[in-house]
C-alpha cells in the first residue's frame, strides 16, 4: 500500500565527495550509473503501491555511496518506510559514504529519516555471499526486495588499455578492476557477477540490477542469471534507459531466453526479475 508524504521532495542536486580527490560532483561519481539508479527509483514510483512495505534495497560496493543516498533522495517523498544499506570491503569507502549522508542532510537535501533509513557497513560479498547483517548495527534486514550494484567489472586488460588516463590516475583501482581484491579468481572482470546472483537469490530479491562494462559482459551476465533458473526475465538498460533511438547491436536472445534492450546509447546494466519485480518495473 502506498504512502504520500505532505511534505515536498527535495529538488536541489545533491553534492557528494568521491574517494580520492574529493570533488564535488552533484548525483553520482558516474552519469551512467545515475541514469540507471534514476530510472529504477522512477520505475518504483510509477508502480508504488505493487510492492508492500518496508521496501526494502540493498547496494553491494557501495563506495562512495551514491547510489542508497540517490535512491532515497528520489524514493522518500512517496514511500514512507525505507530500508537501505550500502556495503563495500573498503572501509575508507564506508566512512566517505557516512559523511556523504550526513552531509546531505545538514546541507538540507536529504531528508532527516535517511539518517535512520540509510546504513553503510564493511563486508565482503566474496568471503561470504550468503551475507546477512546484524540488527543491531542500523535500519537492515536478513531478507531484501532489490539488489543493487556497481561493482569492480574492468579486466585487467581493460583497464590499462581502454581507461583515461584521469581514470587510471585518480580513480581506486580496487573500485575498479577485480583482481585488486584478495579473492579474485577471474581475468575478464566477471568475478563479482556470480555471488551477486547467488546473494539476490539468498536473500529474496524481486529486482536485481548490474552494472557492466558493456553488451558482450552484458550477455555474459545475463546468461548466467537466465542459468541460474531463478529469475522470470532478464533485461538489458542502455546508458540512457529512459531514452529511446539506439540503433547499436545488442543480442536479442540468451539462453533461449528472449531479452529487451531498453533506452539508449551502449549497453550497461542487466536486470533481472523475478514474476512479482516485473510489476514493480512496468514501464
Amino acid at each position: 500500500m502506498s504512502t504520500r508524504r505532505s511534505h515536498t521532495a527535495v529538488s536541489r542536486p545533491l553534492v557528494l565527495f568521491t574517494s580520492k580527490i574529493r570533488l564535488l560532483i552533484a548525483g553520482s561519481t558516474r552519469p551512467e550509473t545515475e541514469a540507471y539508479t534514476s530510472h529504477l527509483a522512477n520505475l518504483l514510483l510509477k508502480n508504488n503501491g505493487k510492492f508492500s512495505q518496508p521496501l526494502r534495497i540493498l547496494d553491494v560496493c557501495t563506495g562512495s555511496g551514491c547510489i542508497p543516498i540517490l535512491l532515497h533522495s528520489m524514493l522518500s517523498p512517496a514511500i514512507a518506510d525505507l530500508s537501505l544499506l550500502g556495503i563495500d570491503i573498503s572501509a575508507d569507502a564506508i566512512s566517505l559514504a557516512r559523511q556523504n549522508l550526513s552531509g546531505n542532510v545538514r546541507a538540507k537535501l536529504l531528508l532527516e529519516e535517511s539518517l535512520v533509513q540509510v546504513d553503510f557497513l564493511v563486508a565482503d560479498i566474496l568471503q561470504n555471499c550468503d551475507f546477512d547483517v546484524d540488527p543491531q548495527k542500523g535500519p537492515v534486514a536478513s531478507r531484501w526486495d532489490i539488489l543493487i550494484s556497481n561493482p569492480p567489472y574492468i579486466s585487467d586488460w581493460g583497464f590499462d588499455h581502454e581507461t583515461t588516463r584521469s581514470v587510471r590516475n585518480w580513480e581506486p583501482r580496487l573500485a575498479l578492476v577485480p583482481n585488486g581484491h584478495p579473492n579474485y579468481k577471474a581475468t575478464d572482470g566477471d568475478t563479482f557477477y556470480p555471488p551477486l546472483l547467488a546473494l539476490a537469490a539468498n536473500t529474496g530479491a524481486k529486482i536485481a540490477v548490474f552494472e557492466v562494462g558493456g553488451a558482450k559482459q552484458a550477455e555474459r551476465v545475463a546468461a548466467m542469471a537466465i542459468k541460474s533458473h531463478h529469475w522470470a526475465g532478464v533485461q538489458l538498460w542502455r546508458d540512457l534507459p529512459d531514452q529511446s533511438g539506439s540503433t547499436a547491436r545488442h543480442s536479442s536472445e540468451i539462453e533461449g531466453m528472449a531479452l529487451r534492450c531498453v533506452g539508449s546509447g551502449h549497453v550497461r546494466t542487466v536486470v533481472c526479475y523475478t514474476a512479482e519485480g516485473r510489476d514493480w518495473i512496468r514501464e
